[in-house]
C-alpha cells in the first residue's frame, strides 16, 4: 500500500527539484539593482526564517503529518515565486524570502521522514540507503536540467523563469495529493502533544547521542560552504564573462557529477573512517582549489563528494532516529545548517562587494578548514572513549 509513495516520491522529488529558477536567482536579483551584500541579505533572511520556524514545523510533520507538512510548503513557494517575479521592492522581496524559509524547513525532514516511514510500514527499511541514493540521483538529474533550461531561457527572459516556475510547482502539488500518510507511531494521544514537549523531547534526544551529533556536525560543516560557492559561483562566472547559459550549463556538470556520488553509494561500501574523514580532506582541498585559475572544475568535482556525504549521513541518521521524533530531529540539522549560512553567506557578499569574490571565497575556505580541524579532534577523542 505504501510502497506507491515511494514511486511517486521519485517523480516529486523531479517536479519540485526542476528548479529552472536555481540556477539564475542571485543574477536576477543584481540584474534588479540590487549588490552582493543585499543578496547575501537576502539569503541570511532566508536562513533566519528557516532557523526560527524549522523545529516549529519539524513538530507540524511529526503532529499533524508529513504530507501535509510538504504541501504547505509547495503553496509558499509559489507565494515567493509570485513575488520574486512581479515585484522589485527590497521589503517585499524580504518578505518572500521570509516564506521560502518557512517553505524550505515545511520539507525539510519531512520528506525524508515520509520516505523513511514508508518504507518501515512495508518493512523494506533496509532498502532506504538505495531509495535515497534514488532520490538523490533523481534530485541531482533534475538540477542538471533545469540549470541548463533556466539558464538558456534567463538568457532572453529571466522575469520569465519564475513565471515559468510557479506552474512547475502546482504539478509537484498535484503529484502529492496522490500520497498516503504513514501511521506508524501516530496514534489519537500523539496527535494532541504540545509543541513544547515536542521541542523538549527532541533535543534531549539529540544532545544525549553523542554520534548523533556529530554526524550532524559533518554533514552540516560540508553542506554549507558548498551551498555557498554554489551560489555566489553564478555572478562569480558572469564576472568571467559567461552567459547566463554557460552558467547553468557548469552548475549543471556539478549536478552531474553529484549523480555519480550518488550512484557511488548505492553500489559502493564505502567505510566510515573514509566517508567522515577523508572525503571532507578532499573536500577542503577542492574549496581551496577553486581559488584557482582550475576553479571551475574544483567545483565541478564537489558535487560528487558532497552527494556521497549527504546519502550516508542521511542514512546514519536514519537509523538513529525513531520514528515519532524523526522529522523534528532532522529538522534540528538542518537549523544547524541555517545558523552556518546565516553567519557566512552575508560575509561572503560584503567581502566580495568591498574587495572580490576571491577574498570571499578565501575566507569561505578558511572557515570550513578551521570548523574541520575542530570535528576531526572531537571524532577521534570520540572513537577512542
Amino acid at each position: 500500500m505504501y510502497k506507491r509513495n515511494i514511486t511517486l516520491e521519485y517523480f516529486l522529488m523531479f517536479t519540485k527539484n526542476f528548479n529552472i529558477t536555481h540556477a539564475i536567482w542571485m543574477i536576477y536579483l543584481v540584474a534588479k539593482g540590487f549588490s552582493y551584500a543585499e543578496v547575501g541579505i537576502f539569503e541570511g533572511i532566508f536562513h533566519i526564517s528557516s532557523l526560527t520556524m524549522e523545529i516549529p514545523t519539524g513538530a507540524v510533520a511529526d503532529i499533524y503529518g508529513r504530507k501535509t507538512s510538504r504541501a504547505l510548503s509547495l503553496i509558499l513557494f509559489i507565494i515567493y515565486l509570485l513575488i520574486l517575479a512581479f515585484s522589485n521592492d527590497f521589503i517585499l522581496i524580504a518578505i518572500g524570502f521570509v516564506l521560502c524559509g518557512i517553505s524550505y524547513t515545511l520539507e525539510s525532514g519531512a520528506g525524508d521522514a515520509l520516505v523513511y516511514d514508508s518504507l518501515l510500514e512495508e518493512g523494506n527499511e533496509k532498502t532506504v540507503n538505495v531509495v535515497n541514493g534514488r532520490r538523490e540521483m533523481i534530485y541531482q538529474g533534475a538540477s542538471i536540467l533545469a540549470a541548463v533550461v533556466g539558464g538558456y531561457i534567463a538568457t532572453y527572459n529571466q522575469a520569465l523563469v519564475f513565471k515559468l516556475m510557479i506552474g512547475i510547482t502546482i504539478i509537484a502539488l498535484a503529484i502529492l495529493s496522490f500520497m498516503r500518510e504513514t501511521t506508524i507511531d501516530k496514534h489519537p494521544e500523539g496527535l494532541k502533544k504540545e509543541f513544547k514537549t515536542q521541542y523538549i523531547d527532541s533535543f534531549k534526544f539529540v544532545f544525549q547521542n553523542k554520534r548523533l551529533i556529530l554526524y550532524i556536525v559533518i554533514g552540516n560543516l560540508i553542506a554549507f560552504p558548498v551551498t555557498t560557492l554554489f551560489f555566489y559561483s553564478q555572478n562569480y562566472f558572469t564576472l568571467l564573462g559567461y552567459s547566463e547559459f554557460i552558467v547553468g550549463s557548469i552548475l549543471a556538470l556539478h549536478s552531474v557529477c553529484a549523480i555519480i556520488g550518488a550512484w557511488i553509494v548505492t553500489k559502493i561500501h564505502i567505510k566510515d573512517a573514509y566517508i567522515f574523514t577523508i572525503i571532507p580532506i578532499i573536500m577542503i582541498a577542492l574549496m581551496w582549489a577553486y581559488l584557482t585559475q582550475i576553479g571551475w572544475i574544483a567545483f565541478v568535482l564537489l558535487g560528487a563528494f558532497e552527494s556521497v556525504m549527504y546519502v550516508v549521513v542521511l542514512n546514519h541518521m536514519n537509523h538513529i532516529i525513531p520514528s515519532d521524533k524523526r522529522a523534528t530531529v532532522l529538522s534540528i540539522s538542518s537549523m544547524m545548517f541555517s545558523v552556518m549560512m546565516i553567519l557566512v553567506f552575508p560575509v561572503v557578499g560584503l567581502l566580495s562587494d568591498l574587495y572580490s569574490f576571491k577574498v570571499g571565497f578565501l575566507f569561505n575556505a578558511g572557515i570550513v578548514t578551521i570548523g574541520y580541524i575542530v570535528y576531526l579532534i572531537r571524532y577521534r577523542q570520540f572513537n577512542a572513549e
